[in-house]
């Protein structure tokens, strides 16, 4: 069995593709040995683009009822590829990014697992899945328990995952590693320069535990203040969101509610003075670097997602679910959105450095044989 590593993402669009390249790029700077699987979508140079080849390349075409099909198959044939690929090499582990617990994706890893013998990383991007509730695990999250209770090592990014994952999932501690989340830039998708014309900006699934209710509410009370601002609300809007966007016409926001890929996400950020997060629980989100790389500010609400992130002042939070106290932080922020970020360049830069010295540490104990001083607590 070799020293080298496979790092598997599936995903397509998102977050989770611009983590996994900064993790490859930490580890090169190391010269550790690696090999990287993706999707065709993936924009970057230092992965095998395997999966989703013909649905991924026809993305700006007209979709039809049997795309979801091809895509299965798709998974299926890469996951394959690397099952032989990791036949042969024998790389001492693999990381596996969990976006999903399709049936195919529990089974490969089952094989890599209990067939091949190769020790097997988690990176948990969402402990608990945003569609589930925090108090009721449902049956469609039995599978993922399975896969992260089998997992060698989990790999998370803050305390209040390590926690959900003992409560939720019942693993045990020794087994979780944390690290840092990376500077997630999204420069490489900005082809001209931006003029920042939104004064504020909502991106994601407007999901009520999102906080796009609270923001709305006090978005009344800030545009009889600043009539001339405007907030942009970027993103799906399900069904059971409840938000009326008609009311909402006359207070200056522009709504637009559907999905936007990762270039359009990164033009509305990069447009946008500063951005609003205004969730009421999370475990994860990649958002905050990648605000602070685009040079916009940033107000979150004080869940613990945010509070343990070191990129993130206490000037940027508000008291989670008040809309006065969002109304009150939105005030201040808008009398200084002609001023310089409060973000310099200096920390992020230093945090960048902590990240990548973090990364190899962990990583270069994956590759090695002695691995006996893990710990959970790396950051």
């Amino acid at each position: 069995m070799s020293n080298s590593l496979f790092h598997i993402y599936a995903g397509t669009q998102g977050s989770a593709g611009l983590y996994i390249n900064e993790i490859i790029k930490a580890l090169d700077l190391a010269n550790i040995k690696q090999n990287a699987f993706v999707s065709y979508y993936y924009p970057f140079k230092n992965g095998k683009k395997i999966f989703y080849r013909f649905t991924d390349l026809a993305a700006g075409k007209k979709k039809t009822k049997y795309r979801p099909y091809i895509r299965y198959v798709e998974l299926i044939c890469g996951l394959l590829i690397i099952f032989f690929e990791a036949l042969f090499k024998r790389p001492r582990y693999i990381n596996y990014s969990l976006n999903s617990s399709y049936l195919p994706e529990y089974a490969f890893l089952v094989l890599i697992k209990k067939m091949l013998k190769i020790k097997l990383i988690i990176t948990c991007h969402d402990v608990v899945p945003f569609a589930n509730s925090y108090l009721n695990i449902s049956k469609e999250n039995s599978r993922r328990a399975y896969l992260l209770n089998m997992a060698d090592f989990l790999l998370v990014h803050n305390e209040n995952s390590i926690v959900d994952l003992m409560q939720y999932y019942q693993i045990k501690p020794s087994k979780i590693i944390c690290h840092p989340f990376p500077i997630m830039d999204l420069n490489p998708w900005i082809k001209a320069d931006i003029t920042k014309t939104i004064d504020f900006l909502f991106i994601g699934h407007l999901r009520c535990e999102k906080g796009i209710n609270i923001l709305l509410e006090s978005w009344e009370k800030f545009s009889s203040l600043y009539p001339e601002a405007n907030l942009y609300v970027v993103g799906n809007n399900p069904p059971n969101s409840g938000i009326d966007v008609t009311k909402y016409k006359k207070y200056n926001i522009k709504f637009v509610l559907h999905y936007v890929d990762d270039a359009v996400y990164a033009q509305y950020i990069a447009s946008a003075k500063c951005v609003i997060l205004p969730y009421l629980r999370g475990t994860n989100s990649g958002i905050p670097s990648s605000v602070y790389s685009l040079g916009s500010d940033l107000i979150v609400s004080d869940i613990p997602m945010f509070k343990n992130n070191p990129l993130i002042g206490k000037e940027s939070y508000f008291e989670c679910g008040n809309s006065n106290s969002l109304f009150e932080k939105m005030c201040s922020f808008y009398k200084e959105l002609h001023k310089e970020t409060s973000i310099k360049k200096e920390r992020i830069d230093s945090y960048r450095q902590s990240f990548n010295n973090q990364v190899v540490q962990l990583y270069s104990q994956f590759t090695t044989v002695q691995r006996n001083f893990l710990r959970h607590d790396l950051n």
